[in-house]
């Protein structure tokens, strides 16, 4: 018998390639909108982040806007629940799952979507001052309005 160990990836590829899937911009899962459609898809991303990174309920709640490890755990609960009822949804999670971790995933991925990660990356690295980072993510930004 062969035991296969579950394969983690980096949070921000997750994110990224979550957000190159399902279209939905990262300013929206991170935001404060209560909308069902992002609140939905916010939820998936918890479940993605929890089941594909090794980060804690408390770190996952931290890069979706501040949240608490409690909303976090309530949306996980949320996914538990409609996967219980709606066994499309499973298959549905299935795929999205397969979509992250897909290695052309990585491709599919636009350029500009990774410059805004890293850009946010920047914005909230502690290491950096508030002048240096911002000015760090205006260059790289500025250099994918360039085509560079």
């Amino acid at each position: 018998m062969t035991l296969s160990l579950p394969v983690f990836m980096p949070a921000d590829v997750v994110s990224a390639r979550f957000v190159a899937h399902t279209r939905v911009p990262l300013s929206d899962l991170t935001g404060r909108s209560q909308t069902a459609a992002i609140s939905r898809r916010r939820q998936e991303l918890m479940w993605c982040l929890r089941e594909l990174t090794t980060a804690t309920m408390g770190q996952i709640g931290a890069m979706l806007g501040g949240r608490t490890a409690a909303t976090v755990d309530e949306g996980l609960d949320r996914i538990r629940h409609i996967s219980s009822q709606f066994p499309s949804y499973v298959q549905d999670l299935a795929a999205l799952r397969a979509a992250i971790c897909k290695p052309e995933a990585a491709l599919q991925t636009s350029s500009n979507d990774l410059r805004v990660t890293m850009a946010m990356g920047l914005l909230s690295d502690p290491a950096l001052t508030d002048q240096d980072a911002r000015t760090a993510a205006l260059i790289l930004l500025r250099s994918s309005a360039h085509g560079r």
